[in-house]
């Protein structure tokens, strides 16, 4: 289970990463895994791609502490226009 703080940190350490592997957006969210709730880092890609990790690995204290990592899917954001 990760908090708010170690999700954040990971998604700071991570995100240029994530971009590089096709992410176009990653933020942070609450989720359900299982019965446990958590945070996790959340990576949009414009279609499934295999090998992503299934959580992503921050320093903590004085240990390693894993953040789920989400993926999904959905095409890139477009702002919209106000004219």
């Amino acid at each position: 289970m990760a908090t708010l703080s170690q999700a954040n940190q990971a998604r700071e350490e991570h995100a240029e990463r994530l971009r590089r592997l096709g992410a176009h957006s990653v933020g942070v969210d609450k989720v359900a895994l299982g019965k446990t709730k958590t945070f996790a880092v959340v990576a949009w890609l414009p279609e499934a791609k295999a090998g992503l990790p299934e959580s992503l690995e921050i320093n903590w204290k004085n240990g390693t502490k894993k953040v789920p990592l989400i993926t999904k899917i959905a095409a890139p954001f477009k702002p919209q226009s106000l004219l």
